[in-house]
């Protein structure tokens, strides 16, 4: 990759359905990218005064929310997603040109809109994310997408020695699973692309991880230099 000329560092996400290898692919990142931060954590008690102050603007979407088993899991979502993006804003957390992130701010914007609500969430809750992309896609600097067929993705989950939803559903629940997955995903890339952040998607079932890797960097390159092909972020493929 060409030296940067600027302190602001790459932030991109990989992302994709379970089973598509993001966890293989963004441990091999480091392998290409001397100078690659992998995620970025920010410290509770740090930012205790930014968690509080997330809290008390939020309350009354939290109340719109409703009381039932998954409010605690949508409020640390949220809470996450909104002191995270203001820990990045003032890059106290981040120290590398590349910051790449596997389970970030589109994983949790797409799990607020897919788990525990049959995949309808309640009205205030879709609001609330497409304002929180919009704060990050101020952030972002591009989308990697990871995904393979439904088969491939099922008996690569079952493979794992990790516990997976997937390994008790039946035929029908597991579709049902990945379509409902498939479309909170679109949903979230979509209003990505719309804000002009690029995305590359790429089919993982039968390519080398070093084809992948290397798409990946070529990617990253692309974004650093500024000559990322003028096509509709859609057709970005490799």
């Amino acid at each position: 990759m060409a030296v940067r000329t600027t302190k602001k560092p790459i932030v991109v996400e990989i992302c994709g359905m379970p089973g598509a290898g993001k966890s293989t692919v963004y441990h091999r990142i480091k392998d290409g990218v001397m100078d690659v931060q992998l995620g970025c954590r920010v410290s509770a008690f740090r930012n205790i005064l930014s968690i509080v102050f997330v809290v008390l603007r939020e309350f009354p979407t939290f109340v719109w929310l409703g009381f039932d088993r998954m409010f605690c899991y949508r409020v640390k979502k949220m809470l996450y997603l909104k002191v995270l993006c203001r820990a990045m804003r003032r890059r106290g957390c981040l120290s590398k040109k590349v910051i790449v992130f596997d389970e970030g701010p589109l994983f949790a914007q797409t799990f607020l809109l897919a788990v525990g609500s049959s995949f309808r969430p309640k009205k205030c809750l879709k609001v609330w994310v497409a304002r929180n992309v919009s704060d990050w896609s101020g952030l972002l600097n591009g989308i990697i997408w990871l995904d393979a067929d439904d088969s491939t993705l099922v008996e690569r989950v079952r493979q794992r020695n990790i516990p997976h939803s997937l390994k008790t559903r039946t035929g029908e629940e597991q579709r049902e699973f990945m379509d409902g997955f498939r479309s909170a995903y679109d949903q979230i890339i979509s209003m990505y692309e719309r804000n002009g952040i690029p995305v590359l998607r790429l089919t993982t079932k039968n390519k080398d991880i070093e084809v992948t890797k290397n798409g990946i960097l070529q990617f990253l390159s692309e974004i650093e230099s500024g000559d990322l092909p003028v096509v509709p972020n859609s057709e970005r493929e490799i």
